[in-house]
């Protein structure tokens, strides 16, 4: 019961402070791509590779039962695989954003998968490198680097040698945990229940619910217009 309240609650607030720029969170939205649905030959960023279907689940429940099931670092890369070869092409950019935060906090946790991307950046091209290399940049640890820079020499690499460059060109991010961010917006929160959903502390969840005691401006900016005499406000 207690967890039912703090899903309501963190819908209720993620509802209050939406972005209107970003209109769902991967926790309201099927990401998961069908077995079928393959990018359009005539696409900059189409894939050669035959799409991977994630196995007995879709990337939402994934990412939702992460924490709880601990999966082994090849079911993550079936999930990261279909992701990049056809999520990522059709999801809103504030759910990439989203699901790039999810997979390099869990390389945090474990390094291995740092490798895990590391060697799955030969099998993409277009957005989904890009996408993967954003993922690289932010989990980056001492090696990430000058993997990279050896991939620029190598000639395996040469149809995303532009991406690579661009992601070199300028200084890896320090990576910034979703507690140190403020809460300002619809993604900011967004990035908290992910921050949950990948470790299970309660810590984002209790910032999440701390939003519900912050004042009520808009609440408060009505009741002065009500108190304004003459107000059509009043006249309802």
């Amino acid at each position: 019961m207690g967890s039912l309240v703090v899903v309501i609650a963190w819908v209720l607030i993620r509802h209050l402070l939406a972005d209107k720029n970003v209109r769902a969170s991967v926790t309201s939205l099927n990401l998961t791509p069908p077995a079928t649905d393959l990018e359009r030959p005539n696409s900059s960023s189409a894939q050669t590779a035959t799409t991977e279907a994630i196995p007995d689940e879709s990337l939402d429940s994934f990412v939702e039962t992460y924490y709880r099931n601990r999966p082994i670092t090849d079911d993550v890369a079936k999930v990261l695989r279909s992701f990049l070869r056809t999520a990522c092409h059709r999801v809103p950019e504030g759910s990439v954003e989203i699901l790039v935060y999810f997979f390099a906090r869990i390389a945090k946790d474990r390094t291995d998968l740092i490798r895990l991307y590391e060697g799955e950046l030969s099998e993409v091209t277009g957005r989904g490198a890009d996408v993967l290399l954003e993922i690289l940049r932010q989990a980056a640890d001492s090696r990430t680097k000058g993997f990279l820079e050896s991939c620029l020499r190598d000639d395996s690499y040469s149809s995303i040698h532009r991406s690579i460059a661009k992601a070199l060109d300028v200084p890896f991010p320090e990576f910034q945990s979703a507690l140190l961010r403020p809460v300002r917006s619809g993604i900011d929160l967004d990035l908290l229940w992910i921050e949950f959903l990948a470790t299970g502390s309660k810590e984002p969840v209790s910032k999440i619910i701390d939003v519900l005691n912050r004042p009520d401006l808009v609440g408060a900016r009505i009741q002065e217009w009500l108190n304004v005499p003459g107000s059509r406000f009043r006249q309802w």
